[in-house]
């Protein structure tokens, strides 16, 4: 990854999701979250393309849970060229110390190289445990990362969900 594309797509995913790790005010709340791909963690995703596991941590790098990303299909990229453009369709799990959020999302990645990617993201609430069992509300972010020839991720991924009907 070239060294000017990361820092920008960084401050890109940061602008759009600046704020507090949790922030409240009446009906609303709102979670920002580094996530990180991890792996060597198994997951399971019946249905699903793959999976795998997410660390999740405050921006000041926090852990605050885990989660997984099930990837149901891909559009694009096949055959990779450097910079080509595809679509993920996903559902990601978040698992909180308060209960958990399920977020059906559409990423838009940016493929440098075949290791690389920078990415934009969103959705919506679909469901959720505990705290969050009638969250209703939207996850948005980004950021960009490339993975190492032990598959070990290297990056920042940054998303806000905007939520209501937190308990």
């Amino acid at each position: 990854m070239t060294t000017k594309i990361l820092p920008v797509a960084i401050a890109i995913a940061i602008a759009l999701t600046a704020g507090s790790a949790r922030a409240s005010g009446g009906d609303r709340s709102t979670l920002v979250l580094s996530l990180a791909p991890n792996l060597a963690v198994p997951v399971s995703c019946p249905g699903s393309l793959f999976g795998f596991a997410l660390d999740l941590k405050s921006l000041g790098g926090r852990s605050l849970g885990s989660g997984r990303s099930c990837v149901s299909s891909i559009d694009g990229c096949d055959p990779f060229v450097a910079f080509c453009r595809r679509t993920v369709r996903a559902t990601l799990t978040l698992d909180l110390a308060r209960g958990s959020l399920t977020v059906p999302i559409k990423l838009i990645e940016s493929l440098p190289t075949e290791s690389s990617f920078i990415q934009l993201g969103s959705g919506e609430v679909r469901g959720g445990t505990g705290a969050y069992a009638t969250a209703r509300g939207r996850v948005t972010g980004g950021g960009a990362g490339e993975f190492d020839g032990q598959f070990i991720f290297h990056g920042r991924l940054v998303y806000a969900a905007e939520l209501s009907g937190v308990r």
